[in-house]
């Protein structure tokens, strides 16, 4: 490690250690200025000799680093700026983009870290999952596509192996990878779709297509049950923490609904590219497959007389009907054809949020269950991971929340809960950025108890995808040469200004102001695109929607009042629609910890170990 500053400074170095928690490894390095200084800027270069870590940090103050780092930083922040009336929110989105950039790196490879600071490994399910909100918002479409290729090069091809078709669950080094995972491939195949659409770029889907077609082949050697739905073991999906690695403490086989909205849309995507690269064959095959699927969850999984939706099918055919918030995710998975009827959806985020959405994040489980743990760490009744995904709150599950919110227009439920967000990026924990978990009781919600690491990558990644893709409504179709934008105003936003982007170098800028009696909607491109058709849906004061269609060839601009919609540009059509109800999710709410229960978890020691294992 080498040292150098732009000031003159002396080092010493303790070997006390004074905490009994530090190792005896740990040296302490105390920086100090000889002089008095208003800023001290510390160059540090960590290399494997002498000579190459000082010669990093000369080239840092030739370079004159600091001024660098800060003008990279800028251009990111402004390559899809956003700012709004809401100086807070505008804030920790910039925060949340700005600190996920820390989780990709080359180590094996493009990949995104999970957390730190213990989760400094790849992860394939977290890489897929944070993709969008890291990459794809950002317009880093050369980083998201090597991140997809080097998982494929990774994809295992043992035909023999009942991991056969899966991408790694984790990658620790090049000799250690492990598959234990029946997530991580089809988030990265919802993951390519993404890319697609947003760069433009359809070579890829001929490249990509076989890696997709092996992952199905696997899936149809091993998993395929014969009413269509993939079969998994209990701990491969993100609830995944197990006793001594071993048992699950929280069994979601062999049937998860998460897992189903995933195969589902894998199916899907497999469809959209088979036609893109005329597989014919494929096409049909993956029709039929999808329309088995969309048929047997249905029937498996829905309790018509309840209005509920299980948790997951067991080996039995047994359904859990647990509450947990993974059902959000049947709701907010499918890209294009939705695996539950409207009406059935509604009820499963009226059942979602009614009983596990605290002001401050989604509980992993109903407070209401026997299994219950109202926190998490630093417990001496019982292990940290029983509580895991037992009740702990986890903070990337704040994203399909809020995006199952808004697609039913529950604006007001989805901004209460990102405000919060933006309160515990900005103020709470380690600042400019958010942590993994939260304990689900919190006794003070100015002072949450968070835990996990502290920061984590699906977390912030989450957050800024929100933005984006549900806030402005921003859907890029340009495998279809289209772009959707559907507005998800809070009342808070008075005016907005948002750089979306489109493709390679190009962007959509959008500026929005909110009048009393009429909305102002302004949109160009910094490149004309004349081949691509946007469709904008907007909200009128009436209550009715209008749809606009125009080309992006030059600037847009409409204007939406009580009575009627103006549009200027290159327009194709202008239509008003009646803006669709949603009547179930009229009384939805917040939960709140009721403080009444008696929880097992608090009153047995390790209960929920001694069950395990009994089981």
């Amino acid at each position: 490690m080498a040292l150098s500053s732009n000031h003159p400074f002396t080092v010493a170095v303790s070997d006390t250690v004074s905490d009994p928690l530090d190792g005896a490894d740990n040296k302490k390095i105390h920086l100090s200025s000889l002089a008095e200084i208003s800023e001290l800027v510390i160059y540090i270069g960590f290399s494997d000799s002498k000579e190459a870590a000082v010669s990093i940090v000369s080239e840092a103050i030739t370079g004159d680093e600091i001024n660098q780092h800060k003008k990279r930083v800028y251009d990111f922040l402004m390559g899809s700026y956003f700012w709004c009336s809401d100086t807070e929110y505008s804030k920790a989105v910039m925060w949340a983009r700005l600190a996920s950039q820390s989780f990709v790196n080359t180590e094996f490879g493009y990949g995104i870290w999970a957390g730190f600071p213990w989760f400094k490994d790849i992860w394939g399910r977290d890489s897929f999952i944070s993709l969008p909100g890291i990459c794809l918002v950002n317009g880093q479409f050369d980083i998201a596509r090597k991140i997809i290729e080097n998982f494929a090069t990774m994809q295992n091809c043992n035909v023999q192996s009942v991991d056969y078709g899966r991408i790694p669950n984790r990658v620790t080094s090049k000799d250690n990878i492990i598959y234990n995972t029946t997530d991580g491939t089809p988030w990265m195949i919802r993951g390519v779709l993404e890319y697609i659409n947003h760069s433009g770029d359809l070579a890829f889907a001929k490249v990509i297509y076989p890696v997709i077609k092996r992952f199905i082949e696997g899936v149809e050697n091993n998993y395929l049950d014969h009413d269509g739905l993939m079969k998994h073991k209990d701990p491969d999906t993100w609830m995944d923490a197990k006793i001594e690695g071993v048992i699950p403490w929280s069994p979601r086989g062999c049937k998860a609904n998460d897992i189903q909205a995933l195969w589902f849309e894998s199916i899907g995507v497999a469809k959209e590219l088979a036609h893109l690269v005329s597989d014919q064959v494929g096409e049909k095959k993956y029709l039929a497959m999808s329309e088995k699927i969309k048929e047997s969850f249905v029937e498996k999984f829905w309790d018509a007389e309840r209005e509920i939706l299980a948790d997951r099918i067991n080996d039995i055919d047994e359904q859990d009907w647990s509450i947990r918030p993974n059902q959000l995710m049947v709701v907010t998975i499918p890209h294009r054809d939705m695996l539950l009827p409207i009406d059935n959806a509604q009820h499963v985020i009226k059942n979602s949020i009614n009983n596990l959405l605290f002001p401050w994040g989604i509980c992993s489980l109903s407070q209401d269950h026997s299994e219950f743990h109202p926190y998490h760490d630093n417990q001496v009744m019982y292990h940290k991971d029983a509580a895991y995904h037992n009740g702990t709150i986890w903070g990337w599950n704040a994203g399909f929340t809020i995006s199952a919110l808004l697609k039913f227009n529950k604006i007001p439920v989805a901004y209460a809960l990102s405000k919060n967000l933006a309160d515990q990026i900005l103020h709470q924990g380690y600042r400019g950025t958010m942590s993994e978990n939260l304990d689900a009781y919190q006794h003070d919600p100015d002072k949450l108890v968070e835990s996990g690491t502290y920061s984590q990558a699906w977390s912030v990644a989450e957050y800024a995808r929100n933005l984006y893709q549900d806030y402005i409504g921003y859907k890029p179709e340009l495998l279809h040469e289209r772009v959707t934008i559907s507005p998800k105003l809070p009342c808070e936003w008075r005016d907005v200004v948002v750089r979306l982007p489109l493709g390679v170098d190009n962007k959509i800028i959008l500026n929005i102001n909110v009048e009393d009696e009429r909305t102002i909607y302004c949109l160009s491109t910094e490149k004309p695109l004349d081949n691509i058709c946007v469709i904008i849906n907007l909200p009128s004061q009436s209550g009715d929607t209008w749809t606009v269609k125009a080309t992006l060839g030059q600037a847009v601009k409409i204007t939406v009042n009580i009575k009627d919609c103006v549009a200027e540009g290159v327009i194709i059509e202008c239509v008003k629609n009646l803006t669709e109800t949603y009547p179930v999710l009229d009384d939805i709410s917040f939960s709140i910890p009721n403080w009444n229960i008696k929880h097992q978890a608090l009153q047995e020691n390790n209960f929920l170990l001694r069950k395990r294992y009994s089981l």
